[in-house]
Protein backbone atom coordinates (compact mmCIF):
# COMPACT_ATOMS: atom_id res chain seq x y z
CA UNK A 1 0.00 0.00 0.00
CA UNK A 2 2.89 2.37 0.69
CA UNK A 3 4.11 2.05 -2.87
CA UNK A 4 0.62 2.49 -4.34
CA UNK A 5 -0.03 5.55 -2.18
CA UNK A 6 3.28 7.07 -3.25
CA UNK A 7 2.62 6.37 -6.94
CA UNK A 8 -0.80 8.01 -6.69
CA UNK A 9 0.39 10.91 -4.55
CA UNK A 10 -2.13 10.16 -1.79
CA UNK A 11 -1.90 8.90 1.78
CA UNK A 12 -2.58 5.36 2.93
CA UNK A 13 -5.59 6.72 4.83
CA UNK A 14 -6.96 8.06 1.53
CA UNK A 15 -6.63 4.60 -0.05
CA UNK A 16 -8.43 3.08 2.94
CA UNK A 17 -11.20 5.69 2.69
CA UNK A 18 -11.57 5.04 -1.05
CA UNK A 19 -11.91 1.34 -0.23
CA UNK A 20 -14.61 2.02 2.38
CA UNK A 21 -16.59 4.23 -0.03
CA UNK A 22 -16.26 1.77 -2.92
CA UNK A 23 -14.09 3.98 -5.13
CA UNK A 24 -11.47 1.20 -5.24
CA UNK A 25 -11.35 -2.42 -4.18
CA UNK A 26 -8.53 -3.37 -1.84
CA UNK A 27 -7.90 -7.05 -1.17
CA UNK A 28 -6.67 -8.61 2.05
CA UNK A 29 -3.79 -11.02 2.30
CA UNK A 30 -4.12 -14.14 4.51
CA UNK A 31 -2.43 -12.22 7.34
CA UNK A 32 -4.97 -9.37 7.04
CA UNK A 33 -2.84 -6.77 5.26
CA UNK A 34 -4.47 -4.65 2.58
CA UNK A 35 -3.19 -4.66 -0.98
CA UNK A 36 -4.17 -2.64 -4.04
CA UNK A 37 -4.51 -4.92 -7.07
CA UNK A 38 -2.86 -3.72 -10.27
CA UNK A 39 -6.23 -3.51 -12.06
CA UNK A 40 -7.45 -1.04 -9.40
CA UNK A 41 -4.27 1.00 -9.72
CA UNK A 42 -4.70 1.14 -13.50
CA UNK A 43 -8.32 2.19 -13.04
CA UNK A 44 -7.32 5.14 -10.84
CA UNK A 45 -4.44 6.17 -13.10
CA UNK A 46 -6.74 5.96 -16.12
CA UNK A 47 -9.36 8.14 -14.46
CA UNK A 48 -6.79 10.77 -13.63
CA UNK A 49 -5.42 10.73 -17.17
CA UNK A 50 -8.90 11.17 -18.59
CA UNK A 51 -9.74 13.94 -16.17
CA UNK A 52 -6.47 15.66 -17.01
CA UNK A 53 -6.52 17.36 -13.64
CA UNK A 54 -3.19 19.06 -13.03
CA UNK A 55 -1.61 18.38 -9.66
CA UNK A 56 -0.66 21.68 -8.04
CA UNK A 57 1.39 21.97 -4.86
CA UNK A 58 0.72 25.06 -2.74
CA UNK A 59 3.50 25.96 -0.31
CA UNK A 60 2.68 28.46 2.42
CA UNK A 61 5.48 30.06 4.41
CA UNK A 62 5.07 32.68 7.12
CA UNK A 63 7.29 34.63 9.46
CA UNK A 64 6.15 37.03 12.15
CA UNK A 65 8.31 40.02 11.28
CA UNK A 66 10.05 41.78 8.41
CA UNK A 67 13.33 41.32 10.31
CA UNK A 68 12.89 37.54 10.07
CA UNK A 69 12.25 37.88 6.34
CA UNK A 70 15.38 40.05 5.93
CA UNK A 71 17.45 37.44 7.81
CA UNK A 72 16.32 34.85 5.27
CA UNK A 73 14.07 32.88 7.61
CA UNK A 74 11.15 32.90 5.17
CA UNK A 75 13.25 31.81 2.19
CA UNK A 76 14.87 29.09 4.29
CA UNK A 77 11.44 27.85 5.41
CA UNK A 78 10.20 27.64 1.80
CA UNK A 79 13.42 25.94 0.67
CA UNK A 80 13.08 23.29 3.39
CA UNK A 81 9.51 22.52 2.33
CA UNK A 82 10.57 22.25 -1.32
CA UNK A 83 13.46 20.00 -0.32
CA UNK A 84 11.16 17.65 1.61
CA UNK A 85 8.55 17.40 -1.16
CA UNK A 86 8.93 15.38 -4.34
CA UNK A 87 8.22 18.26 -6.73
CA UNK A 88 8.26 15.94 -9.74
CA UNK A 89 4.85 14.60 -8.64
CA UNK A 90 3.25 17.97 -9.33
CA UNK A 91 2.52 19.84 -12.53
CA UNK A 92 2.90 23.25 -10.91
CA UNK A 93 3.99 24.78 -7.62
CA UNK A 94 2.53 27.91 -6.06
CA UNK A 95 4.49 29.61 -3.29
CA UNK A 96 2.65 31.92 -0.91
CA UNK A 97 4.86 34.02 1.37
CA UNK A 98 3.42 35.89 4.31
CA UNK A 99 4.78 38.23 6.96
CA UNK A 100 2.53 38.69 9.96
CA UNK A 101 1.26 37.31 13.21
CA UNK A 102 -0.03 33.76 13.30
CA UNK A 103 -2.95 35.07 15.36
CA UNK A 104 -4.19 37.30 12.54
CA UNK A 105 -6.45 35.22 10.29
CA UNK A 106 -6.94 38.12 7.85
CA UNK A 107 -3.42 37.93 6.44
CA UNK A 108 -3.13 38.58 2.70
CA UNK A 109 -1.55 35.18 2.05
CA UNK A 110 -4.51 33.38 3.51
Amino acid sequence: MNEAAELLGVSIKTLQRWDQTGKIGLVRTPNGRRRLPERELRKIVGQRAIQGTPRVLAIYGRVSSHDQKKKGDLKRQIDIIKEKMDLTRFDDTIVIEDVGSGLNDRRKGL
